[in-house]
């Protein structure tokens, strides 16, 4: 079962404008995202939205709409692998594409 959430940075913005990004997380794995989440929040230059998903096909449904800056993209997914859904992506999007990062736990 696929699960979409969004979730603002809970960094708190210092006096000068921080720039805020949009990060799609396409990983099963709740411990993972939250480490991702972790560390891209101690970031002082940025805020970031998240937006986590947690199969290929709910994140074909979305990745349209809310045209992420940041893609971070697990390898092995519940439904498919990581560079299968990226090839698919590609194919389909008719729009500049957000860059991928594609992560993986396998092998530790």
């Amino acid at each position: 079962m696929s699960k979409y959430v969004n979730r603002a940075s809970n960094s708190t913005a210092s006096a000068e404008m921080v720039c805020q990004r949009k990060v799609m997380l396409i990983e099963d794995n709740p411990e993972d995202r939250g480490v991702y989440r972790r560390y891209l929040q101690r970031d002082s230059e940025y805020q970031y939205r998240f937006i986590e998903v947690e199969s290929g096909e709910e994140a074909f449904k979305i990745v349209g709409k809310e045209r992420p800056d940041l893609i971070l993209l697990d390898y092995l997914l519940p439904d498919m692998n990581g560079l299968e859904w990226l090839k698919l992506w590609q194919q389909q999007s008719k729009e500049t594409l957000s860059p991928v990062i594609v992560l993986t736990g396998q092998g530790n």
